[in-house]
């Protein structure tokens, strides 16, 4: 993990050393971040809405072993 500003990153992105980007923020950084990247991996969560409703009656124990 790394922490820097933008030129850093673009530094680290572009860099054909680094085989794969991980990122997780808005869609337009990464957006921009797979525009810089060329042709290597990316794994992305670009800030995605997954609501899940637990009922009262839920197997808790089972449902945490998968």
């Amino acid at each position: 993990m790394v922490h820097g500003g933008r030129d850093l990153a673009e530094a680290i992105i572009r860099t054909r050393d680094v085989r794969m980007v991980s990122f997780t923020g808005g869609f337009s950084t990464g957006e921009s971040i797979a525009h810089t990247a060329g042709l290597k991996k990316l794994s992305m969560d670009l800030g995605g809405n997954a609501p899940v409703i637990v009922m009262a009656d839920a197997d808790l124990e089972t449902v945490s072993a998968l």
